[in-house]
């Protein structure tokens, strides 16, 4: 259970430099990125994709804390190492663009920054906590809503931690309903400035939530905020989805008999377990009514190009996965073991209403350190866009993992555009019928080595889905976003042959020894 001492610990931590982080769509053509930080230690980089086959015009404006530290802030010009000049610039078609702050001040600068761009446009910030070992945090832009709910959890040593950011040019009071794992439900109220920023450890805002797991839904009958969300364990942190809603709330609210609708069928691209690694499978029932839903693994089979078996996996809670039930407005936790000495890995199926929504948390436990990093569910597409960093001075590397949720094998075309320019297109990888590979993606494509950019990933016929992973040298990794799309590539100049290797082999950061191996190793090398 979290006691107060290591809550207050936190508190320091989010006062000294609020690395916030969450997991959310960013579709509208106003985004808001809650959290934004420079100097104390700290850096922020902004990451741009150009999802179109034009040129795009790009507004970037910030806001920053005052020093009256109540939530108020005041225009923000950040400068970045790129010498873009603000608020407005250009982003060529199918293209990436990142921009680095300096983090070279003494004392943290902290706001929140808005993203005005076509609907093509996406865009999400990493922060980057530079201390001996160095953390990263990602957290795409969202647009704002009237309803957030967020998922949480403060056991085991855990804090989960949000930023607020309310866009408009009028104060808001904000509700904010608890419900833990156990029924008990409460409520709050959460004030926020005219432009305002927030950020907090759930503990202090709501102390029903200390010690517990559960859902926490934020709420404005006016107006509209945004919310990133962060997994604090020990010194690291991970990604904590949020789900933006609209209407009333449901915390509190009447059950209702569930609403007519088809199952949907969702993948977490990533599960392991075993040799240091832990899974948990968070399930978040957005809805009024008691839910259904049904969770089915493919074990990936070592030596085989990627195919997979059934896998039985197993869960601390000792449930059944094939006939979950979850509560209106709640959430549960599945967390396998981790006890195997070496480790297992493949995909997970959700099966369950579109009122359901799920990720995977991977846990890597090693005597000097505990990393966590989140995964959603996601729809399957036909054509994926990626943006990655394999910045080698940097030693960061980009590990994915991509799944075939379908009965026939595809043939996956992948293009790659670097931020320099360059071009290469019609790379070939092939994946069997239900098929899962993980693999770090310069050693997969070695075009990609050195460089940052834009991958896509495209087939003609059937779906895929994917994860990606921002790895560092020194163990810390954390979530990258990819964009599921429909219709032809963007990238689609240059040439290339088809990708060599064996693509059964399960891959690992280039800094790390060839001996283990598999998409969570790939993002947490070896601690020396």
């Amino acid at each position: 259970m979290t006691n107060r001492p290591l809550a207050l610990r936190y508190v320091a931590r989010l006062s000294a430099c609020c690395l916030l982080v969450g997991l959310l769509p960013a579709l509208a053509e106003v985004q808001i990125i809650p959290q934004v930080a420079d100097g104390g230690g700290w850096s922020t980089t902004i990451v741009l994709s150009n999802k179109t086959t034009a040129s795009q015009p790009v507004t970037l404006r910030f806001n920053r804390g005052t020093a009256a530290n109540d939530g108020t802030t005041e225009a923000w010009t950040p400068t970045f190492l790129e010498g873009v000049s603000l608020p407005t610039f250009n982003l060529a078609a199918g293209s990436t663009m990142f921009l680095h702050t300096p983090g070279t001040a003494t004392a943290v600068t902290q706001g929140w920054g808005e993203l005005d761009a076509g609907s093509g446009v996406v865009g999400y910030a990493i922060f980057t906590q530079k201390t001996a070992s160095v953390q990263d945090g990602t957290a795409p832009a969202a647009a704002a809503a009237n309803r957030i709910l967020v998922p949480f959890d403060n056991t085991s040593g855990l804090v989960t931690a949000v930023a607020v950011a309310n866009p408009n040019a009028s104060a808001e009071t904000i509700q904010v309903n608890i419900k833990t794992t156990d029924g008990a439900t409460s409520t709050g109220t959460l004030p926020m400035p005219a432009r305002g920023h927030k950020a907090l450890v759930l503990p202090d805002l709501s102390s029903a939530t200390t010690g517990k797991r559960g859902l926490a839904e934020f709420y404005t009958t006016s107006g509209t905020f945004s919310i990133i969300a962060l997994r604090f364990n020990a010194g690291a942190f991970a990604s904590a989805p949020a789900y933006p809603q609209t209407g009333q709330p449901i915390i509190g609210g009447t059950v209702t008999n569930p609403p007519a609708s088809n199952p949907q069928v969702q993948i977490i691209p990533q599960v392991a377990d075993g040799g240091t690694w832990s899974t948990t499978i968070v399930l978040t029932n957005t809805t009024t009514s008691n839910l259904p839903a049904s969770l089915n693994f493919r074990l990936s089979i070592t030596g085989s190009g990627g195919a997979t078996g059934a896998w039985n996996l197993p869960f601390l809670e000792n449930v059944s996965t094939s006939s979950l039930n979850i509560p209106a407005g709640s959430t549960i936790f599945l967390q396998t073991p981790g006890t195997a000495s070496a480790v297992s890995q493949g995909y997970a199926e959700l099966t369950a209403s579109p009122g359901v929504n799920g990720y995977a948390i991977f846990t890597a436990r090693t005597a000097n350190s505990t990393q966590d990093v989140t995964a959603p569910a996601v729809s399957a597409a036909g054509r994926l866009l990626v943006p990655f960093d394999n910045d080698t001075g940097s030693g960061l590397v980009t590990p994915v993992a991509i799944v075939n949720p379908n009965a026939n094998s595809e043939s996956i075309t992948v293009n790659i555009r670097a931020d320099d320019g360059t071009t290469t297109a019609n790379l070939q990888l092939q994946l069997p019928a239900q098929g899962h590979l993980a693999f770090v993606l310069p050693e997969q494509f070695p075009t990609t080595a050195g460089k940052r950019g834009l991958a896509e990933f495209y087939v003609s016929s059937g779906t895929i889905a994917f994860i990606a992973l921002r790895a560092r040298s020194s163990g810390a990794f954390t979530s990258s976003p990819a964009y599921f799309e429909s219709g032809a590539p963007v990238i689609t100049s240059g040439s290339g042959g088809a990708v060599a290797g064996d693509l059964s082999a399960l891959t690992r950061h280039p800094h790390q020894p060839k001996s283990r191996a598999g998409l969570p190793e790939a993002a947490t090398p070896r601690v020396r």
